[in-house]
């Protein structure tokens, strides 16, 4: 699984180790999908909202989810995400991915 966040840019190898987890950030609290990495960063403050992804054959991808959070303060080995499906039934967008040039991973 990977992450693309504004601050951290593409960081793979992310692997989801809670479907459930209830997470809070200075507001209530909501249900979340924890991911983690085993070495390494897979996100920072300020990559909210960016896509989380899993990588197919080729330099084809599949969007998975919306990052919304990670623990506090810096980088960090695990952030929370929600699926599409959950961002599409609550706020009503629909995700939708392009293509660029730069098609190398």
């Amino acid at each position: 699984m990977c992450f693309s966040g504004f601050m951290t840019c593409a960081v793979c190898g992310g692997v989801v180790d809670d479907l459930t987890i209830n997470w809070c950030a200075n507001g209530p609290c909501a249900n979340a999908i924890r991911a983690t990495r085993s070495s390494g960063n897979i996100g920072q403050p300020g990559d909210s909202g960016e896509p989380v992804y899993q990588r197919l054959s080729g330099s084809n991808a599949r969007i998975v989810g919306i990052v919304v959070g990670g623990p506090c303060c810096g980088p960090q080995p695990s952030g929370y995400f929600n699926a599409v499906s959950v961002v599409e039934n609550g706020v009503g967008p629909t995700v939708s991915t392009a293509c660029c040039n730069n098609t190398s991973w």
